[in-house]
């Protein structure tokens, strides 16, 4: 991996992170809405920066 890939990586655990800290926000409807229990949503919530079970991609999507 390479500095800009290593750099991509990192950005994109931040955004995972504020994705994470957005779910606290939600209320249990707004969590039914898209799916998540709220016990899904705490635990996915509390889960660390690193511990992204997705495949990581440079671009974003």
């Amino acid at each position: 991996m390479d500095v800009r890939e290593w750099i991509a990586w990192i950005l994109h655990g931040f955004k995972v992170q504020r994705t994470r800290r957005a779910l606290r926000q939600l209320t249990d409807e707004q969590l039914r809405d898209i799916g998540l229990r709220p016990d899904e949503a705490a635990r996915e919530a509390k889960r660390p920066i690193w511990d992204r079970n997705t495949t990581f991609n440079r671009w974003g999507y």
